[in-house]
């Protein structure tokens, strides 16, 4: 047990040196980690032997362990090359599958980047010129998109409300046309059944019965269902921001104070 706790250790430090330390060390893994899958080889197919050794007449003990020895060499061979197969077809598997997911993280570095970029006007610690232009610049793009960001956000509950309320009245109104319709269907059976028996009375006493088929008419129809309109998400802040005074002085603050 020593030994193969001394193999192990000695592979993490060698895996530690490599592009793989995210796997044994507590840094990070990012898209950038490249995982070493190895390189397929060809593999001959299993292909059975043409050899008569089915036919071979053994005569001395030593002949029938040799014997004995061969078939299991040529099941073991076999036996091996089938798992030679299946771990080359896992490691392309695999090789795909890590593939995949260093695209999706990659993006989502990406999209990660970008939804912060808003977020900080300090946000790289570096020291800046407060009166400077390009800082003033930066100053006035945060605080608009902290304004709009507000706004959109207003507006979210505001159109949530007003989809509540529309949806309350849309339901009274849905009850109450379906009332009014199962109202009309039973009126209108009754008066169907009722101009049936009449219609069954005439014909037996002989005589003619003109009164019209009662119809059921136009049922109301449904009203479509409100639907919540979609509004822009907001822009999340997670660093320094800037006010700026009435006096055009900027006043740095952090947010996680």
């Amino acid at each position: 047990m020593s030994k193969l706790h001394d193999d192990l250790d000695n592979v993490i430090k060698k895996l530690a040196e490599t592009s793989l330390s995210g796997l044994v060390t507590p840094s990070i893994i990012s898209s950038e980690t490249v995982l070493q899958h190895g390189t397929t080889f060809p593999i001959s197919p299993i292909k059975e032997s043409h050899l008569p050794i089915a036919n071979i007449k053994v005569k001395t003990a030593n002949e029938v362990m040799l014997l004995a020895a061969l078939h299991e060499a040529r099941a073991a061979n076999a036996a091996l090359k089938q798992r030679l197969i299946a771990l080359q077809a896992a490691n392309i598997l695999n090789e795909m599958y890590c593939s995949k997911l260093r695209g999706q993280l990659a993006h989502f570095e990406e999209k990660k980047k970008k939804g912060g970029k808003m977020g900080k006007v300090l946000g790289d610690g570096l020291p800046r010129l407060l009166s400077g232009d390009e800082f003033f610049q930066r100053v006035v793009e945060f605080e608009e998109a902290q304004e709009k960001a507000a706004v959109e956000k207003m507006t979210r509950g505001e159109e949530r409300k007003r989809h509540s309320e529309a949806l309350a009245t849309w339901k009274k109104s849905e009850e109450a046309r379906k009332v009014e319709n199962n109202a009309q269907r039973a009126h209108y059976h009754e008066a169907l059944q009722t101009w049936n028996k009449e219609k069954t009375r005439a014909k037996t006493e002989g005589r003619k019965f003109g009164e019209k088929r009662p119809i059921l008419g136009k049922l109301a129809v449904a009203v479509p269902r409100p639907k919540l309109a979609k509004v822009t998400e907001d822009v999340e802040s997670d660093g320094e921001y800037i006010e700026l005074g009435d006096d055009g002085a900027s006043c740095v603050s952090n947010e996680e104070d």
